[in-house]
């Protein structure tokens, strides 16, 4: 049975005459799509993005902040909440400048711009816009602790009074309550 196939002759002719033209119709004359694709702008018409233009940051969990915070000696950090709520708790060494001031842009700009920017707040999404703003100033190594002060918190990492004391963790964590009430969680 040598050269013989699984599939009769007749078989492998309707493949070839009848279904191989179907597909080719389907993927060209059928497929609106293909149309437009005749409108697509030529490769070299495109501009080139430049990522020191957008605004770009990495957004971190709890535990890589951590390990931000004791890998970098240099790291700057912001506490973009409200002057009340960072001297009630905040993180050891955070500068605070809320997000709304124009203290921000006044503390940054005479900076370094490859200065690391560790930021966070609270779950205020106009805190959030505080570090888009430290990214549009030119800063590149710029970070975000996803879900701010109270994810700290709630990995039971330590917070600080105004006069750099340890804040009790029943008083962190009623701080953080309080946070994620205002924000409607």
């Amino acid at each position: 049975m040598r050269g013989q196939t699984c599939f009769p002759a007749a078989v492998r002719r309707c493949t070839t005459f009848f279904l191989v033209p179907l597909a080719l119709w389907l993927a060209t004359g059928c497929n609106k799509q293909l149309e437009l694709m005749s409108d697509a702008p030529n490769p070299g018409e495109i501009p080139p993005t430049d990522p020191h233009n957008m605004a770009l940051f990495y957004q971190i969990g709890t535990e890589q902040a951590d390990s931000l915070i004791k890998n970098n000696r240099d790291l700057l950090i912001l506490d973009m909440r409200a002057p009340e709520t960072y001297a009630a708790a905040h993180l050891r060494g955070a500068v605070n400048l809320p997000s709304s001031s124009d203290q921000l842009n006044a503390y940054l700009e005479p900076l370094d711009r490859k200065t690391k920017v560790f930021g966070y707040g609270d779950l205020n999404p106009e805190t959030f816009n505080g570090i888009l703003r430290v990214r549009e100033m030119g800063f590149l190594d710029v970070f975000w602790l996803s879900f701010g002060y109270s994810s700290w918190v709630d990995a039971g990492k330590p917070v600080y009074d105004a006069e750099e004391k340890p804040v009790p963790k029943e008083t962190a964590e009623a701080l953080a309550e309080e946070e994620k009430k205002a924000a409607g969680l």
